[in-house]
């Protein structure tokens, strides 16, 4: 994200997968994509499958310190949950914890994303569907 993004009162954010685990390492893109936002003004919903919400805590206090240190006139705001988007009643939780508690929603991130690490004609029927759920 450059310089484009413009906070505007009355925005607000919803961003899934803060982080992944990855081969023992974890991207940040997610992460990132957050802490941006916060740094830009902007109130966020974050979330993230219930075995991360440790860490999901942890991202969501970075982008809190960020939005108080910012000089705006109006306070963003940030709340996490747990949210596989795979589970629709995760994401209708999380979608009514970001209305209940932040106002709304005005855009979305879907950062989630999995693959299945065998060729496509190996892939059995719960990882095509599990594949399926999460990525479409």
């Amino acid at each position: 994200m450059g310089d484009t993004v413009v906070p505007s009162r009355g925005s607000w954010w919803l961003v899934t997968k803060v982080f992944q685990a990855f081969r023992l390492q974890f991207t940040r893109i997610g992460r990132e994509i957050a802490l941006k936002l916060a740094s830009h003004g902007y109130s966020l919903a974050l979330g993230n499958v219930s075995s991360n919400q440790q860490r999901l805590k942890q991202v969501a206090d970075e982008c809190t310190e960020i939005q108080k240190d910012s000089n705006l006139s109006h306070k963003p705001k940030t709340c996490y949950g747990p949210c596989d988007v795979s589970v629709e009643l995760q994401v209708e939780s999380l979608v009514e914890r970001a209305v209940n508690e932040l106002g709304g929603i005005n855009v979305m991130v879907a950062n989630a994303g999995i693959y299945g690490a065998v060729p496509l004609l190996e892939t059995s029927d719960e990882l095509f569907d599990r594949l399926y759920a999460v990525n479409v």
